[in-house]
């Protein structure tokens, strides 16, 4: 008896899984190429000319931290 009551509950979907919705988040803070919500990123606190938050592909920080730490000027 519970079981029928959960087939029929199961079988009327009453939702739509929302479509993904890519934006463009803007460019990023090292290589300068636009950015979209899909790809990795990750975001600053400093923020840019227009008062947003600088963001930058996730691959580009650390390719730039592995730099700096090659260079000795990161601490």
């Amino acid at each position: 008896m519970i079981w029928s009551f959960l087939e029929k509950f199961m079988k009327k979907k009453t939702w739509k899984k929302p479509a993904q919705t890519v934006l463009n988040i803007g460019p990023c803070r090292y290589c300068k190429k636009d950015m979209v919500n899909t790809e990795s990123f990750v975001a600053f606190l400093s923020t840019d000319k227009n008062g947003e938050r600088e963001k930058a592909h996730y691959q580009c920080m650390k390719d730039n931290d592995d730099q700096r730490s090659l260079d000795k000027t990161y601490e």
